[in-house]
């Protein structure tokens, strides 16, 4: 599967989904030889694997912003919104929200979701 590619949320966990789009949003902004080299940062400066990003996401947030500065706080934000616009929800706000506490709270609305969608009509 491509890394930009779009999975349908009644197949794959919300953890899949986290990958998918922080593998899309960096492709977006930074291309696919940027998106190759943040994962590799991630990997030796915050000894992270992309494949832990969804359960390990403090450290997913100090590494992009230790590496971008403010403007890892800017592309935290668009992964929760890309995110958010993929389950269908709204992008959590609030100033004292991390991007860790964004991700929970979207995961909780994308778990409500899966059980609706499992309740008989």
């Amino acid at each position: 599967m491509g890394a930009c590619e779009i999975l349908d949320r009644d197949q794959y966990s919300f953890e899949e989904l986290v990958l998918s789009t922080v593998a899309r949003v960096l492709v977006e902004v930074f291309g696919e030889t940027g998106a190759s080299f943040i994962y590799s940062h991630l990997r030796r400066r915050a000894g992270l694997e992309k494949e832990r990003i969804p359960w390990e996401t403090r450290r997913f947030r100090e590494g992009i912003v230790e590496m971008l500065g403010s403007g890892g706080i800017a592309l935290l934000n668009r992964i929760i919104e890309k995110l958010a616009a993929e389950i269908d929800g709204e992008p959590p706000r609030g100033r004292d929200l991390r991007f860790e506490d964004k991700l929970r709270i979207l995961n909780e609305s994308y778990l409500r979701g899966a059980r609706a969608r499992l309740q008989p009509t």
